[in-house]
């Protein structure tokens, strides 16, 4: 027999004892801290008494980031965690589930989206964030998943609750061995730099690859699957300490680029002299701005460029004319975007290679977590480019006895 003692925030404790053995569920006690209030049962104790054979007790008050105005996602009052936010309805509609967050991963997107920068435009209040690992809580028809998996996903209509619901399409499965922080780092990173490398670019050992702002999520990613699959990559990095990083990731070559330089001839340069003259086949680019217009003088005839974000904050204007007369090819990379236009497929196939690798230890996530009351400070550390890796918000607690 065993003792589960969960948060029933905010009103409540519970304690389940034996909880495998429970066959009466009028033995779980609760002691109300507000006597006004409706008893509130932790999402993890939920998934552990559905599993035992009890009442889906899926209702109640939820706790989350709500973006209560446009703006600074790093200045206070922007993101407000509220411990009020509107319950999910008690069925799940069919094709859809239900997942209890445990980690949320931060996105540039989603500070642009605070910003109302994103092609995406929301008007507050709205929840924060769209990448998340969690467990499954419940099923409608036709799901392909089951009460208490694990999984990792998207959703469009904010990630940092204690539970969403999204379209069974957005979920998917995490496998043994793999941590819901590796997880929830990898589904977009590791998704957009496979979608990239490996659908588009058909990149192969004997690729030479540069990678623009190296020491992000997608660029960190990208590195280490080029290293997987045998290719030589070079990174670019904003400083020293970033550049032992991606050397760290298992770069042949790094070059670091300051922030101020905005000289696409000087960083052709760098590129240059630090790949000896030699071209590349395909260059992933995060950042834009005067590196991607730098990459285009260093790669090879016939060559790939694929564009993945805009880190620098600068949307280059590529010359045709340069595309034209290297025959080179442009993909454009928008990896969530297959979901809304109904085409999930690629991307289950990108993220079910980076579980694999993930599963195999060849590649490794790199990420800092912060506290649900630290969003401000994430986003802060974010926003400032104090990146290496992916930045995590624990949304819930998990005690060792509960899961």
């Amino acid at each position: 027999r065993s003792e589960i003692i969960g948060t029933a925030w905010p009103h409540s404790w519970v304690v389940i004892t034996g909880l495998p053995e429970i066959s009466d569920w009028a033995e779980v006690k609760k002691t109300r801290r507000d006597e006004e209030s409706t008893p509130q049962v932790s999402s993890d104790l939920q998934l552990r008494c559905t599993e035992a054979g009890g009442p889906e007790l899926m209702n109640g008050i939820m706790r989350g980031a709500v973006v209560k105005r446009l703006g600074d996602p790093g200045e206070e009052g922007t993101i407000v965690i509220e411990d009020s936010l509107p319950p999910l309805e008690r069925n799940v509609a069919g094709g859809r589930v239900r997942v209890i967050v445990h980690v949320v991963s931060l996105n540039f997107a989603d500070l642009l989206q605070v910003k109302g920068q994103y092609q995406e435009r929301k008007e507050p209040p709205f929840v924060f964030g769209s990448e998340f690992s969690g467990v499954v809580a419940a099923v409608g028809e036709g799901s392909r998943l089951v009460i208490g998996q694990r999984v990792c996903g998207l959703t469009s209509d904010g990630a940092v609750a204690e539970q969403v619901e999204v379209p069974s399409d957005s979920l998917f499965p995490i496998p043994d061995g793999v941590s819901m922080e590796d997880a929830a780092s990898s589904v977009i990173a590791m998704g957009t730099a496979w979608m990239a490398l490996m659908q588009r670019a058909r990149m192969n050992s004997t690729s030479r690859v540069l990678v623009l702002g190296a020491a992000g999520g997608v660029g960190s990613m990208a590195v280490q699957l080029c290293r997987a699959k045998g290719a030589h990559v070079t990174g670019t990095a904003t400083n020293h300490s970033k550049a032992n990083f991606v050397r760290r990731l298992g770069a042949s070559s790094v070059i670091e680029i300051s922030r101020t330089d905005r000289d696409p001839r000087h960083i052709a340069k760098l590129i240059r002299e630090t790949s000896e003259k030699v071209p590349f086949d395909i260059v992933l680019d995060n950042v834009g701005g005067a590196p991607l217009e730098a990459a285009l003088k260093c790669i090879r005839w016939g060559g790939q460029i694929c564009v993945v974000g805009f880190a620098t904050g600068s949307i280059p204007s590529l010359p045709a004319n340069i595309l034209l007369v290297k025959n080179l090819t442009v993909h454009g990379i928008y990896w969530g975007g297959h979901l809304a236009q109904g085409i999930p497929s690629p991307l289950r196939d990108s993220v079910s290679a980076a579980m694999s690798l993930l599963q195999a230890k060849r590649i490794q996530p790199e990420w800092r977590q912060y506290e649900l009351n630290e969003i401000t400070k994430a986003c802060q550390s974010l926003q400032m480019g104090h990146v290496y890796g992916k930045i995590l918000l624990r949304v819930r607690y998990v005690p060792s006895a509960a899961l």
